[in-house]
Parts: C-alpha cells; sequence; structure tokens
C-alpha cells in the first residue's frame, strides 16, 4: 500500500467526518466505513507501478460511483417512494462535490506531507 496516499486520504476524511459527526453521528458511522476502505483501496491502486493513465482514470473513479451509489441507496432508504432517477440525479448532486473536497483535502494533506520531508532533508544535509 502506499502510505502517503492511505495518510492523506484518512487524514482528510477525518476532517470531513468530525464536521458530519456534529451533524448526524449515524451517517458519520457510515460515511466512516466508506473512507476507510475507500482510502485502502486508492492506497492499494496507487502502490502498483507502472500505473496507465487509463486505469489510474478507473482507479478514481470507482470511489465515487460507489459514493453516488451509497448516496442513492441512503436516500432511497429516507424517501421511500421516490423515482429512482431522481435518487441517483440527487445522489450525484451530493456525491461528486463530497468526493471532490474529501480528495483535494488528501492532496493538500500530501503536499503538505512531501514539503516537511523536504524541508526535513534540506536541514539534514545542512
Amino acid at each position: 500500500m502506499d502510505r502517503v496516499t492511505l495518510t492523506s486520504n484518512l487524514a482528510s476524511g477525518a476532517v470531513f467526518l468530525a464536521a458530519l459527526a456534529v451533524l448526524t453521528w449515524p451517517l458519520a458511522a457510515l460515511a466512516s466505513i466508506y473512507v476507510m476502505s475507500a482510502s485502502a483501496f486508492l492506497a492499494a491502486a496507487y502502490a502498483r507501478d507502472g500505473l496507465i493513465r487509463r486505469l489510474e482514470a478507473v482507479v478514481w473513479i470507482a470511489p465515487w460511483v460507489a459514493a453516488v451509489a451509497l448516496w442513492a441507496w441512503i436516500f432511497a432508504g429516507v424517501e421511500g417512494g421516490t423515482p429512482w432517477l431522481l435518487e441517483v440525479g440527487v445522489a450525484v448532486a451530493v456525491a461528486t462535490p463530497s468526493y471532490l473536497a474529501w480528495q483535494a483535502g488528501a492532496l493538500a494533506v500530501r503536499q503538505l506531507m512531501a514539503w516537511h520531508r523536504t524541508g526535513r532533508s534540506v536541514q539534514a544535509t545542512a
């Protein structure tokens, strides 16, 4: 597993989960299972050498599809009798910005980790 990817995704997810836990802890508990499993999936996928662009796109899209499916399942349980296309549309509308914010946060953590590593190696050589 790619330790940097795993750490950054878990750290970013923890921030969003903490905010979600304030609003609704059952949803945060369900989301924590998603964050942990999607983070492990992404870390395992990015640990592979020679990941081609097409496969990298699939790896990045797969957790988003899982998020859409999870939100559609949640909305189906909450809004029984709603047309499925509407549920999927709302799920896409919720999952997309959530997933993008989570990954943007993970990218920021990865950049901070790289900056910290670079700073330490410069200090060690000085």
